[in-house]
């Protein structure tokens, strides 16, 4: 795993189960996947416990094989984020 990622989730900041959560999901990524998840986490760290809770939705949705309720998640996932950043500027 990427030794920034890793620095960040061990802040305090981070809640431990947002932490567990992120490090069981990221160990086996590629460097640039974990760069990717580092440099949003970076931008918006007090958003990745909303992160862990769309991730979870998206993997229950996955799990059950409901698209609509991914397609849904992942639309939801959008405006999330559009809304965040258009804060940021």
């Amino acid at each position: 795993m990427n030794d920034n990622l890793q620095k960040l989730l061990n802040r305090k900041e981070v809640s431990e189960e947002d932490r567990a959560f992120w490090l069981s999901r990221l160990g086996d990524l590629s460097p640039v996947a974990c760069e990717s998840i580092l440099k949003l986490f970076e931008l918006l760290p007090d958003q990745i416990g909303r992160f862990r809770i769309i991730q979870e939705r998206k993997e229950k949705a996955l799990a059950n094989e409901d698209h609509q309720e991914w397609d849904k998640i992942v639309e939801e996932e959008i405006h999330h984020l559009q809304s965040l950043f258009s804060l940021k500027n």
